[in-house]
C-alpha cells in the first residue's frame, strides 16, 4: 500500500499531521526519528517539529535512508531547520521564540502553495530559525519574525515550512498538506476497508492454512469456541509445520492504527467500520494466542497472577499497557487451583504486607498453599545468633572504624550493610531462611551514627582549643588550615624558613608629651586594631606588641605560600591604612594635635631561616621567633628612619617577589650589630600600582644611583639634587633616599674608597 512516512521528532502535533493525511485519504503512519522502518511503498515523507535544536550535536537528525529513496520530503517546523542544516543550510537562535498567528508572505511560485492566497495567517511556534539556505534552494514566503518562513529545493522536490500547517489555526493548511500529496503521486484512495485488508492478510501470512488448531479456531462457520476434547476428537494437536514464537507485533501495529483510527475520524459511518475491525483484530488475536499457548505448552502451570477486564470479559496474564499482557482460555484452567478475590483499588480485601501496603489478601492464600505445597516452610535464625551478630558488629564499630577516615569508615559500613542485606535475601530466597535485619543494621547504622557524632564533637572541641590559644594572634582561616594539617604546635622551636616582620610608630616618644594617658590609650588602641586586622587578613602571624611596635611573622605555624609576598602586601596595606586614619583624625578637627595628623610608621621585613615556637616557661609560654633574620628585619625598621623611608626590605625578602613589587634600590649597608652587609630596598607598591610621581622619581633617582656606584661623585651629586626635587617632602617627612646620598658623595670626593671598594656602607645607628 502506498503511503507518506510522518517522521516524529518529539512534536505535539505529529498525530494531527498523519490525521490530515488520513482525512484525505492518503495511507500513513508515523515512526520515530531514530526507528526508520521498512521505506518500500513510501512515497514521501513528512518531518514533524520537535523542542530541540538542529545544529547541536546529539539532536534528532534525518536518517540517510529517507534522502537516498530520493522522495519528496516536506519539513515542518523542526522538520525544516533539521532539513536545512544537514543539507548544509545555517540555523540560529537569537534568544527569543515565536508563537501564534503570523502573516505569511509568498515570494515566488511553488507547487507546496498552489490554490492559496499570497498572503496567508498562519500558525508560528519555534525559538530557532534558517538564517541562510543550502545550495539549491530558494526562499518562497517569508513572515516579520522569520524572513525565510518557507524554502524549496524544486529539483529534489523538498520542501520546508517554518509554521505548522496541520494546525487549523494555519489558513489553508489542508491545502498545502494535499498538494503535498500531488507532489508524491499518492493516490487518494484508502480507508477503513484497507484495514480489513491488512487483517486478512495477517491471517494468511502468518496463521498458516496447514494448521490444524488455527483450522478450529479461525473458521469463521464456528459460532462457539471448540473445547479441548472437540479439538482431540476432531483434530491433532501436533503442527504439519512448526509456528515460530509469535510476538505479535504485526497485531499489536495494526490494534495502534485502528485506536488511532477511531479517535481521529469525525465520520460515524468511518468509525463504525473501523470499530468492527477493531473487534475481528481481538478475536484472530485471542484465537492465536490459543493456539500458540497450545503449540508451546504454555498453559497455566505456576501460580500467578491474572487480571481480569469485564469490559470485553477476557483473562490475561501480564500488563495490557506495556504489550505483555498473554491471553488465557478457560480450558487452561483444568486440573489447576484457583483462588478468586478482589485486586480493584477501593475494594475492601486489600490489607498491608512487608512488600505492598495495599496487597490482595487472595494473594495471601495463594501463597500459604503454594508455601505447603512446594515444602518450602521459612526458618528464622536463632536470637542467640542475632545476638552474636550484634556483637560482632559493636566491635567492629568500636576498634575498627575510629583508625578510619571519614570517608572510609562510611564505604566500610556500606559495603557492610549491602553485603548484610544481600546474605538475608538469599537466605531467604534460596535456603528459606530468615535472617533477622532489624537489630544488626540498626547496631550498625546507630553505632556508626553515634561514633560519627562523637568525632564530629571531639574535633570541634579541638579546633576551639586552637582558636582559644591561637585566636590572638594567628589569623582564624590559617588555624582552619592549621587543624585541617593535623600540625598542631608543640613546645619548643622548630626551624623554617620564614619573613620577620617590624613596624612602629614613628616619634612615638612625642606623642606622650603632648597626649593624656587616656589619649594615648584610646590612639594607640585604634591605631593597632587596624594594623592588626591588615596583619592578619593577610595570613600574619601577631607574635606581640612591644608598646606602639607590632612584631610579626609569617610561615609559622604552618606553612603560608608566598609569605615573601604576603608580607609586602601587609605593609604596603599598612601605609594605606594609616593614610585614611591621619584623615580620620584631621576630620576630627582640634580634638587632636598636628602631630597626630601627620603619623608616620615604619615597617622593617626579612626573609631567612629562623626558629619559631612556643618559649618560655612551663607555666608561662609565647609563641614567638628567633633568629639573625628576625635581628636583621628589626635593624631595618629602625634604620628606615636614616632614609627617610617607611618601608625596608632586605634582599632576601625582595627576591622571591621582585616580579611582583615595585622597590626602590636603597643601599648595601652594614647594619648595627651585624658584620654581614644586607642589600636593602624601599617597598612602594605593588607592580601596576605605583603613585604617579614615582614614575619619574625612580628613573632619576636610579641615575645617580648607578652614577654613585661608578664613583662619579660630581655627577652623582648633580643627579641625587635634581632627584631631590621630584620627592614628595610631606609634613613630618625630615629627609629622603636622594638626600642621604649627596653629602656621601662629598665626602668620597675627597676620600675616595679605592677601586676596590664593595660599595657597603656601615650605619653608625639604629
Amino acid at each position: 500500500m502506498k503511503k507518506i512516512l510522518v517522521i516524529d521528532f518529539g512534536s505535539q502535533y505529529t498525530q494531527l499531521i498523519a490525521r490530515r493525511l488520513r482525512e484525505l485519504c492518503v495511507y500513513s503512519e508515523v515512526c520515530p526519528w531514530d526507528e526508520v522502518p521498512s521505506l518500500d511503498d513510501v512515497e514521501g515523507f513528512i518531518l514533524s517539529g520537535g523542542p530541540e535544536s538542529s545544529n547541536i550535536e546529539g539532536n534528532p537528525t534525518i536518517h540517510q535512508d529517507i534522502f537516498d529513496t530520493k522522495k519528496p520530503i516536506l519539513g515542518i517546523c523542526y522538520g525544516m531547520q533539521v532539513l536545512s542544516f544537514q543539507e548544509g543550510g545555517k540555523v540560529i537562535n537569537e534568544g527569543k521564540k515565536e508563537f501564534g498567528y503570523a502573516e505569511l508572505n509568498l515570494l515566488s511560485e511553488s507547487k507546496i502553495f498552489e490554490n492559496t492566497d499570497t498572503t496567508i495567517d498562519v500558525w508560528m511556534s519555534h525559538g530557532d530559525k534558517v538564517d541562510s539556505l543550502p545550495a539549491g534552494y530558494e526562499i518562497t514566503a517569508s513572515s516579520p519574525n522569520s524572513p525565510i518562513a518557507a524554502f524549496q529545493n524544486q529539483e529534489k522536490k523538498y520542501f520546508g515550512l517554518q509554521f505548522h500547517p496541520e494546525v487549523t489555526h494555519t489558513k489553508y493548511g489542508k491545502d498545502i498538506i494535499k498538494n503535498f500529496v500531488d507532489i508524491c503521486g499518492v493516490v487518494q484512495n484508502w480507508d477503513a476497508s484497507d484495514i480489513l485488508k491488512q487483517i486478512d492478510e495477517l491471517v494468511s501470512n502468518e496463521v498458516k492454512d496447514n494448521n490444524i488448531i488455527a483450522g478450529f479456531f479461525l473458521d469463521s462457520t464456528r459460532s462457539i469456541i471448540p473445547t479441548l476434547d472437540e479439538i482431540i476428537m476432531e483434530g491433532s494437536l501436533s503442527f504439519k509445520n512448526s509456528i515460530s514464537n509469535y510476538d505479535f507485533t504485526t497485531v499489536r501495529k495494526l490494534k495502534k492504527d485502528i485506536k488511532e483510527a477511531i479517535k481521529n475520524n469525525t465520520d460515524d459511518n468511518l468509525k463504525k467500520d473501523h470499530k468492527k475491525a477493531q473487534a475481528k483484530l481481538s478475536e484472530i488475536e485471542r484465537n492465536f494466542q490459543i493456539i500458540l499457548n497450545l503449540y508451546n505448552n504454555n498453559m497455566i502451570d505456576e501460580q500467578r497472577p491474572l487480571s481480569f477486564f469485564p469490559n470485553n470479559q477476557r483473562l490475561v496474564v501480564g500488563v495490557e499497557d506495556k504489550g505483555t499482557d498473554k491471553l488465557i482460555v478457560p480450558f487452561e484452567f483444568v486440573g489447576k487451583k484457583l483462588f478468586y478475590g478482589l485486586t480493584a483499588t477501593g475494594t475492601s480485601d486489600l490489607n498491608p504486607m512487608p512488600f505492598d501496603p495495599r496487597y490482595p489478601m487472595v494473594g495471601l492464600h495463594a501463597n500459604a498453599l503454594n508455601t505447603i505445597l512446594d515444602n518450602k516452610i521459612i526458618h528464622e535464625v536463632s536470637k542467640v545468633n542475632v545476638a552474636i551478630i550484634i556483637i560482632l558488629f559493636g566491635l567492629f564499630l568500636s576498634f575498627a572504624i575510629p583508625f578510619l577516615s571519614p570517608a572510609m569508615g562510611g564505604l566500610a559500613i556500606v559495603v557492610i550493610l549491602s553485603f548484610y542485606g544481600w546474605l538475608s535475601f538469599w537466605l531467604f530466597s534460596n535456603q528459606y531462611i530468615w535472617l533477622d535485619m532489624v537489630g544488626p543494621l540498626l547496631t550498625l547504622v546507630l553505632g556508626y551514627l553515634g561514633i560519627t557524632v562523637y568525632n564530629y564533637v571531639q574535633e570541634e572541641k579541638n579546633k576551639q582549643f586552637l582558636k582559644e590559644s591561637f585566636g590572638t594572634y594567628v589569623s582564624p582561616e590559617l588555624i582552619d588550615q592549621m587543624y585541617e594539617s593535623g600540625e598542631e604546635p608543640s613546645l619548643g622551636g622548630e626551624e623554617g624558613y620564614h619573613t620577620a616582620f617590624f613596624t612602629d610608630i614613628q616619634s612615638f616618644s612625642a606623642f606622650s608629651e603632648k597626649l593624656t594617658a587616656s589619649e594615648l590609650v584610646a590612639l594607640l588602641n585604634q591605631y593597632l586594631t587596624d594594623m592588626t586586622d591588615v596583619l592578619l587578613e593577610n595570613n600574619g602571624t601577631l607574635d606581640k606588641y612591644i608598646g606602639d611596635a607590632i612584631v610579626a611573622f609569617y610561615g609559622a605555624p604552618i606553612d603560608v605560600k608566598d609569605h615573601e609576598l604576603w608580607a609586602c602586601r601587609t605593609a604596603i596595606k599598612m601605609q594605606e591604612n594609616l593614610g585614611i586614619l591621619r584623615k580620620g583624625w584631621q576630620a576630627e578637627g582640634n580634638r587632636w594635635p598636628e602631630i597626630v595628623h601627620n603619623m608616620q610608621n615604619r615597617i622593617g621585613i626579612s626573609s631567612g631561616n629562623m626558629v619559631t615556637g612556643n618559649m618560655g616557661s612551663e607555666s608561662r609560654m609565647n609563641y614567638t621567633m628567633m633568629g639573625d633574620n628576625v635581628n636583621t628585619a628589626a635593624r631595618l625598621e629602625s634604620s628606615a628612619k636614616q632614609y627617610g623611608i617607611y618601608i625596608q626590605i632586605a634582599d632576601s625578602t625582595y627576591q622571591p617577589v621582585k616580579d611582583k613589587v615595585v622597590v626602590r634600590d636603597l643601599d648595601y649597608v652594614r647594619v648595627m650589630g651585624k658584620n654581614e652587609p644586607v642589600k636593602v630596598f624601599e617597598l612602594i607598591s605593588e607592580v601596576g600600582q605605583e603613585p604617579e610621581n614615582y614614575k619619574k622619581i625612580l628613573p632619576a633617582y636610579h641615575e645617580a644611583l648607578n652614577l654613585y656606584k661608578n664613583q662619579e661623585w660630581e655627577k652623582a651629586i648633580e643627579a641625587f639634587k635634581a632627584s631631590d626635587e621630584l620627592e614628595d617632602m610631606f609634613p613630618g617627612r625630615k629627609t629622603n633616599p636622594s638626600r642621604i646620598y649627596i653629602p656621601r658623595c662629598e665626602h668620597f670626593t675627597s676620600n675616595s674608597p679605592g677601586d676596590d671598594w664593595d660599595g657597603v656602607w656601615t650605619l653608625t645607628s639604629k
